[in-house]
């Protein structure tokens, strides 16, 4: 396997085990009964960077991206994902 693949599976694998945590962390951290959005918005930003890390990964093995980012759009939101940008993790915002 390459090192390249193995580093995203194990990402990947991060971010599966850690949700559970996560989303306990978020009940626990509930203003006014409702769910912190900054939790929020960093856990969708952590999906989204696996997401685009995996979609970026596949475009490489299909051909299709030599350099470049993908972009991902979800309901009028879009998100762009880079694969050597850093962004802070859920679990750096609770």
């Amino acid at each position: 396997m390459m090192e390249e693949d193995q580093l995203l599976l194990q990402q990947l694998a991060r971010l599966n085990g850690s949700i559970g945590k996560i989303t306990i962390d978020m009940l626990h951290n509930m203003v006014d009964g409702q769910l912190p959005a900054s939790a929020l918005k960093a856990l969708g930003r952590d999906l989204l960077n696996v997401g685009g890390q995996l979609c970026h990964r596949a475009a490489k093995l299909e051909g299709r991206l030599i350099e470049g980012s993908v972009v991902v759009e979800v309901r009028g939101s879009t998100t762009t994902f880079r694969p050597d940008e850093q962004r802070p993790t859920v679990e750096q915002q609770l």
